[in-house]
């Protein structure tokens, strides 16, 4: 259902409602979650539909204009979200609405102050909006002046507000009472928010623990997305879920829809769905949450059986996933920086989010007595600095690292903004072993990575 505080982040809003028009813009990101008419500064014409798919950009009266509502993609790039609920997209220098979103939906803004004008370009064509001589919204390749500008219009017409998780609470949550003096609310030490089932914004990375988890932290084109469906990694019915063999019940399966219904997933003893997207941990913040280290995880043997069993269900790119310890709990912390980026996007810019990555605990005592959440980004994995090791027989072992690499490491880990690491995970390294929990399963997997 509609979520009343979506526009909350920069006093945006649907437009027409009880909070009335949207503010005009002040920056590039300013215009996030508001509800604003497109007026071309040449033609002087408003964006309508023509009575089709299509739109023109000739309409005088502001009243017959479309009402967009402007859904962040990740800072910097929207989606014109049409009050019939369709997307404007570009194909081949065409402009239309199309219920099904696509990367030729999301646009790129950048405004230009001095005149209070944007101008939008295709982010899949880079080709920019403009209205061609028959008065019809199309891209070009070749346009420039007032001809690629436009001009978001507060408008008194209700906008369809964009699908969202709702947030559920009310009111604003606390501010500290300076640097210096006690933090009030709590931490949470351990978690893995980077684990999703896609590590980036554009789906180009891949996703971690061999494919096995499903859903993710945020998606571009919001939560029917980042949440829907789990069928094409679970399979029908769940019956390919990983969980079912990590909890000895092979034969259970679950409820494969999660938006908007949620009826199997998530749940507390599942261990293959996506928890933390960021409606979720933004209830916690509002609830005094004020503090998260965030590791980046993998147990490489746990991941090539999850790829093997995805590819044994019909993936044809299972095989290609990632399960290399390192590599994977660095996109992971990598993805962070999106997550931070995506929330800034909702609340109107750069760093107007309340998801705030520090470096420092200074750092973390400024962003907390802000009144937001600091995150600490960390790294847990078995063969951390790729420190893994093979045993042989006559009490031999291979170690894969040595001074100078873990130096090395250490170095590129902090740049990245790491702040905590295990030494150890679940498996031996070269540093040290692993404790043991008396689960057949990881004493499995640790002779299956050392031998």
């Amino acid at each position: 259902s509609p979520d009343s505080s979506a526009g909350a982040g920069n006093g945006g809003g649907t437009g027409g409602g009880t909070g009335g028009p949207s503010p005009e813009p002040e920056n590039t990101f300013s215009a996030a979650k508001g509800c604003y008419s497109l007026q071309n500064v040449a033609s002087q014409g408003f964006s309508a539909v023509d009575g089709g798919s299509g739109y023109r950009g000739d309409e005088t009266n502001i009243a017959s204009a479309e009402a967009f509502y402007i859904q962040p993609a990740t800072l910097g790039k929207v989606l014109f979200y049409a009050t019939d609920r369709r997307l404007l997209t570009t194909s081949a220098s065409a402009v239309s609405g199309n219920a099904t979103p696509s990367d030729d939906a999301i646009w790129n803004l950048a405004m230009d102050e001095s005149d209070q004008t944007f101008t939008i370009v295709s982010d899949a064509s880079g080709e920019t909006l403009t209205v061609d001589g028959s008065g019809v919204l199309v891209t070009s390749a070749s346009v420039s002046g007032d001809a690629a500008k436009f001009k978001f219009v507060p408008t008194n017409t209700t906008c369809a507000e964009y699908p969202e998780m709702p947030l559920s609470v009310r009111g604003e949550t606390y501010k500290g009472n300076g640097v210096d003096q006690p933090i009030i609310g709590f931490a949470d030490l351990h978690t893995h928010q980077g684990m999703s089932s896609e590590m980036s914004y554009d789906d180009s990375v891949g996703p971690s623990a061999g494919g096995v988890l499903y859903g993710q932290v945020f998606h571009r084109f919001g939560v029917p997305h980042a949440l829907e469906d789990c069928t094409q990694t679970h399979g029908q019915g769940g019956v390919n879920d990983a969980n079912n063999i990590l909890h000895s019940t092979p034969a259970q399966g679950h409820d494969v829809i999660g938006w908007p219904t949620f009826v199997d997933w998530p749940y507390n003893q599942g261990l293959t769905h996506q928890f933390m997207y960021y409606r979720w941990v933004e209830r916690a913040y509002m609830a005094g949450l004020r503090l998260m280290v965030n590791h980046g995880t993998n147990i490489a043997g746990l991941c090539e059986f999850g790829r093997h069993n995805q590819s044994a269900a019909g993936d044809p790119a299972a095989q290609t996933y990632d399960c290399d310890d390192m590599s994977v709990a660095v996109k992971q912390v990598q993805y962070l920086y999106d997550i931070q980026d995506y929330i800034d996007a909702q609340h109107g810019g750069p760093g107007k989010g309340w998801y705030r990555i520090v470096t420092s605990p200074e750092h973390a005592r400024e962003v907390i007595n802000d009144g937001k959440m600091a995150v600490v980004p960390g790294v847990e994995v078995a063969q951390v600095f790729e420190c893994g090791v093979t045993f042989l027989p006559g009490d031999q072992e291979i170690r894969q690292c040595d001074q100078d690499s873990i130096n090395q490491w250490l170095d590129d880990l902090w740049e990245m903004g790491v702040r905590h690491i295990y030494p150890y995970h679940d498996i031996d390294s070269s540093l040290g072993g692993a404790g043991i929990f008396g689960q057949d399963l990881l004493n499995l997997l640790n002779f299956y990575d050392t031998g």
